[in-house]
């Protein structure tokens, strides 16, 4: 895969959580201020329905008192007997019969006309519509005259407690407004009237105000405040979908950060395997051209070369061999991280013995180096049950590490060594190179991860030696630490189980 085909996945991607995530928040905004406003609407209808019929119940008694009708009467129900009688009007225009008119004497007898009968009807129905529309304009002009003209009572004389809270209870519920309320009665001085319970100011969202008595003087007008504490919950509680929709949004998230960091990984082991495969074609070629070339002199016969000749080859080979086993566990390394599972063929294994066998070794590129490796071997018990290529490896492994990081200012010297107890045994790798910071030993078993060296530019790597390490000791039960510090060294302490 392309690195612009990488980075194009990660931008639509990207795009398309980012574009997901903002329609879910707009949505929820949206359903939200509707549903606020839709509440309000309904508490303001309920608040206008009790201003309106108080006012009403006012007008009727002051337009009663000013005709004279009884107190009990009412502006609603001298409206209501208003229609009642147009409507009884009506009934008898349509019951009203031929034989009911009188005769005229210039018609024939026995000649009827329904027309005239309908039309009469008709024009009888609209002179009492148009009387009845009088009539009601001039009774509300008369009430609202008496409202503006009339000197207002006290409020207590014009609604009581208890009338006024029957009225906030029937609207509300009317509207659909369940939820427990307080209000207030109060006027211009925001001096109480009425009161069942304190509103608290900071709520402002919750508190609604209605004049009650919208044609009174406006210094002397009343207001009712209302506030309903549990409207943001009632609210919030509709909101049971975001949980679903958080749900899927949070799986989504963490499939599309999965998918991309594999999409990373995967383009990083593309590069380290294209590297090397190069890298490596060449370094093969070198020790083995070597080998081949010592080897060839040794067994020449026709060569004459003196002890000290053959030595030097003899120890080029061995060099060169060990320099070829480390470019192999490169290989084992690289094949490690591509498969899912390792295969071990467990032993028996004496790791006294195995390290003994790798520091022979390795002690050549040491000494190449003017170093040296010192053995302290103090374990009672030191046969555990393993798989004795890749413990060889990690061996080999800490011990080049060793190496690859010693300091310019001193020769290496390199100390390997063992303890036990009662159920484990204890193997350290410890040299005095450049060391690292504390940030730094926290991390260098993490894949890819490799210490910055400074201006060193002599070490190579990819980062997996010490991933693979800690990998092939946690397969054997074991466990494996660092104690560093820069300037001093590095020790690896790895702690396996003895076996039984």
């Amino acid at each position: 895969m392309k690195k612009w085909t990488l980075w194009l996945i990660v931008v639509a991607m990207a795009l398309a959580l980012i574009g997901l995530l903002l329609m879910q928040l707009n949505y929820v905004d949206v359903v939200y201020r509707f549903r606020n406003e839709q509440f309000d609407s309904r508490v303001r209808q309920a608040l206008s329905s009790v201003s309106q019929d108080v006012e009403r119940d006012e007008m009727s008694r002051l337009v009663s008192d000013r005709l004279g009708f009884s107190t009990s009467s009412s502006l609603l129900s001298l409206e209501n007997n208003l229609k009642d009688k147009s409507k009884q009007l009506q009934i008898d225009s349509l019951r009203f019969g031929l034989d009911q008119l009188p005769q005229d004497p210039l018609r024939i007898a026995n000649k009827q006309s329904p027309d005239r009968i309908q039309e009469a009807s008709r024009e009888l129905m609209k002179a009492f519509t148009e009387r009845y529309s009088e009539v009601r304009e001039m009774v509300i002009q008369l009430a609202i005259e008496s409202v503006r003209d009339n000197n207002p009572a006290p409020i207590y004389e014009r609604i009581s407690e208890r009338d006024l809270d029957l009225l906030l209870s029937y609207y509300l519920t009317n509207n659909g407004i369940t939820l427990p309320y307080i209000y207030e009665l109060v006027d211009n001085n925001h001096r109480a009237y009425y009161s069942s319970g304190r509103i608290p100011p900071s709520d402002a969202d919750a508190t609604y105000t209605q004049v009650l008595f919208p044609n009174d003087n406006p210094s002397h007008l009343y207001f009712v405040k209302l506030y309903i504490p549990g409207k943001q919950q009632l609210i919030s509680s509709s909101f049971e979908f975001i949980i679903p929709s958080a749900a899927f949004t949070l799986l989504l998230f963490v499939v599309f950060t999965i998918t991309i960091v594999s999409l990373v990984r995967q383009k990083k082991l593309e590069e380290l395997r294209k590297d090397f495969v190069n890298n490596m074609t060449h370094e093969l070629k070198t020790p083995v051209s070597t080998i081949m070339v010592a080897s060839q002199m040794l067994a020449s016969d026709q060569m004459e070369a003196s002890s000290e000749r053959r030595e030097k080859w003899i120890s080029s080979i061995m060099a060169e061999s060990q320099r070829l086993e480390l470019l192999i566990d490169k290989v084992l390394q690289m094949s490690f991280f591509d498969r899912d599972k390792v295969k071990l063929k467990l032993k028996s294994i004496d790791m006294e013995e195995l390290l003994l066998n790798v520091t022979n070794i390795f002690s050549l590129k040491v000494e190449s180096y003017e170093g040296e490796i010192d053995m302290d071997l103090g374990a009672e018990q030191a046969t555990v049950e393993g798989d004795e290529m890749h413990l060889t490896n990690i061996i080999f492994n800490l011990l080049d590490n060793a190496i690859k990081y010693r300091s310019i200012e001193r020769p290496p010297h390199l100390t390997v060594g063992t303890s036990s107890d009662a159920k484990n045994v204890t193997i350290y790798i410890q040299d005095n190179g450049i060391g690292m910071k504390k940030e730094h030993a926290k991390k260098i078993f993490d894949r890819f991860y490799r210490v910055p060296t400074g201006n060193r530019h002599d070490v190579k790597g990819y980062g997996l030696g010490l991933a693979y390490v800690q990998h092939i000791i946690s397969l054997h039960h074991g466990k494996i630490a660092v104690e560093s510090e820069l300037g001093k060294g590095t020790k690896f302490i790895i702690t396996l189980p003895i076996k039984e």
